[in-house]
């Protein structure tokens, strides 16, 4: 759940740090996350961007380039969840 709630952030949150925490204070007051979750929500997040980002080059290796387009903006989101701290 912790992982839906930091990707949540980041799309909904506008793709900045301020966005992203502002998502998740309000998340915070509806559905209370543990220290523990908080401490690795960023680390989940950039497991699954990075499995995105994998995805898009699987599929360029294997003839199928639709998702190029899409590299820089998962190298983006990355580096934000990267530099992200809450």
């Amino acid at each position: 759940m912790v992982a839906d709630a930091f990707f949540a952030a980041l799309r909904l949150g506008g793709g900045t740090a301020d966005g992203m925490r502002r998502f998740l204070d309000a998340y915070r007051r509806e559905a209370p996350l543990e220290d523990a979750e908080i401490a690795l929500g960023s680390r989940f997040l950039i497991a699954d961007l990075a499995r995105k980002y994998a995805f898009i080059f699987r599929r360029g290796n294997s003839g199928d380039d639709r998702f190029i387009k899409d590299a820089g903006k998962y190298e983006q989101l990355i580096e934000l969840a990267m530099d992200f701290n809450y």
